[in-house]
């Protein structure tokens, strides 16, 4: 990150940044996901989780090979959620293995020719299981 933006950023002050952060929100979906979860608390972004994952659960909508960096994005900010959310061990592990327990569901209705929502499954979901462990230590 470029420390020279970091830093008039900071110097903008909080109100203009939130400001900024809400009309970035209103045009982005993912922006509008980010501030959901950064004004969260853990308990509400674990609900979030595991109201997105039922949601991926009753999904049958095939999701083409256009469509899989996008959903690709979107099962990613699930698994931030629950890093988010995550403030004990047992939940975090109970919670990373209900998402790897949707993997059959997911690929079944997405053609992840390009690999990307199977990356998700490999790294950021790996990577969010190691989170869990150092909430553990």
């Amino acid at each position: 990150m470029n420390n020279d933006k970091k830093q008039k950023l900071i110097d903008l002050g909080a109100e203009r940044l939130a400001h900024a952060l809400l009309e970035i929100a209103v045009l982005n979906d993912a922006a509008d996901d980010l501030v959901e979860r950064l004004i969260a608390t853990p308990k509400e972004n674990i609900q979030r989780f595991k109201k997105k994952l039922a949601g991926l659960k009753r999904s049958k909508r095939f999701i083409d090979w256009r469509g899989a960096s996008g959903f690709a994005r979107d099962l990613t900010r699930l698994l931030q959620d629950l890093k988010s959310g995550v403030s004990d061990p047992l939940t975090g592990v109970e919670m990373v293995a209900a998402f790897y327990e949707t993997d059959e569901d997911i690929f079944e209705r997405c053609d992840d020719s390009g690999g990307d929502v199977g990356d998700v499954f490999r790294h950021d979901a790996k990577e969010v299981s190691v989170f869990v462990k150092q909430v553990v230590a």
